[in-house]
């Protein structure tokens, strides 16, 4: 019989932004009085969410239209317009994360969890998940903590 990664975790610290995924684990301290609760970095099998930049979807040069004007004249010509293209790439990054983040709660057996994003995408990353994910959420922290060593995240959550 094999072990998950995941086994013995009740809380789970989730540390996120519209490119990363960073999983860590709540382990309690044994039965030695020497030991500590601590944070350990796990390993997940989901893959990063896809982020894109503009570059990555749109040509080198914007496209050129008519402006209009009479048929067969010839007139000025406008640029196109993206559209929103920033807005959807960042939807589509969003909807990746909150499928990843779903992915490692159901493969550690939806634990309580807190969530860490910079505050500019905490609310948009919470709207995006599941149900079934924001019912097991149980704090919410507004920092960009991906670079953070996990001695400094063992000092601010435990």
């Amino acid at each position: 019989m094999t072990t998950s990664i995941f086994e013995q975790a009740d809380k789970f610290l989730i540390i996120a932004d519209l490119g990363n995924l960073r999983v860590l684990r709540f382990q309690r301290a044994g039965d030695d009085p020497a030991e500590r609760d601590h944070l350990v970095e796990v390993k997940t099998n989901v893959s990063e969410p896809d982020l894109q930049s503009i570059s990555d979807v749109v040509t080198d040069q914007a496209g050129k239209f008519n402006r209009g004007g009479a048929a067969g004249v010839a007139g000025a010509m406008s640029y196109g317009e993206q559209h929103n293209l920033t807005s959807e790439l960042e939807r589509k990054a969003m909807e990746s994360l909150s499928v990843s983040i779903a992915a490692v709660l159901k493969e550690a057996g939806h634990p309580t969890w807190i969530l860490a994003a910079p505050q500019a995408d905490l609310k948009r990353i919470e709207a995006a998940l599941s149900p079934c994910c924001r019912e097991r959420l149980v704090e919410r922290l507004g920092a960009d903590l991906m670079k953070e060593p996990v001695a400094k995240l063992e000092k601010r959550f435990l």
